[in-house]
């Protein structure tokens, strides 16, 4: 019922009734969140139970990693189909790896990230041979005036920074190193995006956990995602897919997440009727249960509206929210 509804909006379809061939029983829940990680935490509760019941369709990849992430982060395996793993990027691994220098693990972290910053190589090679003896914002004399305007910040906050973590206050840190990333190469913006995916990853962990036992957790889970991808049956993990990548196959439970207008119907599609031909897709996937939602009350999908015309009435914008306007059967 739902996917003909959006269908049935296509200026060039040919008008036909869609039947199901499946009995009747399958439902389609709409869920609104304010927050990106609200709506992650919901998709969490939903799997946790049979991960490998279920399939997150996205249309597009970097909503994939942020709730990868998300599952990751709190022990439910996932795997990716088509496109790399948030935890396999480069720029997650120098971030972590600085945060690791931070913390005082090694210096490894600290001369690559210095390096992200364009530093120059003789600098490089002086800077390896200092940092054997003395921390990072001690570095004084001739080769502190010859670092680069870059290294020069970054070496005033490390200071502000260690200090911070000594004394547990490990949020102003992590997002303090993937604000200098970014301010370094600003030009880097798919890798700073997921360095900042990362960040948030830390920054939702229990308050309780040190940055050490923070970065511990995400070692743990960069090593689980390694071993997952090279094992040959992943049954028993949630399934992470594009909504193109999603055709031709069927998963028991379904859960479409931003449906945001600019997203899906993409801004950058050439055609409104194939972005709702590929939103049809998303929907027939699921063969009992299909969860669609947003995140963004002021960027809401089109196809949302079309699928669930009651919800968004006069009277649902004055304050109905009844959960049975919200459930409908599935075909």
């Amino acid at each position: 019922e739902i996917a003909d509804r959006i269908v049935r909006n296509n200026k060039d379809r040919v008008d036909k009734t869609l039947n199901a061939h499946k009995v009747p029983g399958g439902m389609v829940r709409f869920q609104e969140f304010t927050e990106a990680v609200l709506e992650s935490k919901a998709i969490e509760d939903a799997v946790r139970g049979n991960p490998g019941d279920w399939a997150v369709l996205s249309r597009t990849n970097r909503i994939l990693d942020v709730i990868e992430g998300y599952l990751t982060a709190n022990g439910v395996p996932c795997t990716r189909m088509g496109g790399a793993s948030l935890w396999s990027n480069p720029a997650v691994e120098r971030y972590i790896s600085a945060l690791e220098s931070l913390e005082g693990r090694h210096t490894r972290g600290l001369e690559n990230l210095v390096a992200w910053g364009d530093e120059n190589e003789t600098v490089l090679r002086h800077l390896h041979g200092s940092l054997c003896n003395m921390s990072f914002e001690f570095i004084k004399g001739a080769l502190a005036k010859n670092l680069c305007l870059n290294t020069r910040r970054l070496q005033k906050s490390w200071g502000d920074w260690r200090k911070d973590i000594r004394q547990d206050r490990v949020k102003d840190p992590i997002r303090g190193v993937v604000e200098w990333m970014a301010a370094a190469s600003p030009k880097k913006k798919g890798d700073i995006r997921m360095a900042e995916i990362a960040a948030d990853i830390l920054c939702s962990m229990s308050e309780e956990l040190s940055l050490k036992d923070r970065l511990k957790k995400v070692r743990g889970m960069a090593m689980f995602k390694a071993s997952s991808d090279k094992a040959e049956d992943n049954k028993g993990e949630v399934m992470l897919c594009t909504l193109h990548s999603s055709k031709g196959l069927q998963w028991p439970n379904v859960w479409m997440p931003a449906m945001h207008q600019g997203v899906i119907p993409s801004d950058k599609a050439e055609s409104l009727d194939e972005e709702r031909r590929l939103c049809y897709v998303g929907i027939t996937r699921a063969e009992n249960n299909l969860v669609m939602s947003h995140h963004n009350p002021e960027a809401v999908s089109q196809f949302l509206r079309e699928g669930f015309p009651d919800h968004f009435s006069p009277q649902d914008v004055e304050g109905d929210t009844d959960e049975s306007n919200l459930i409908q059967r599935a075909s």
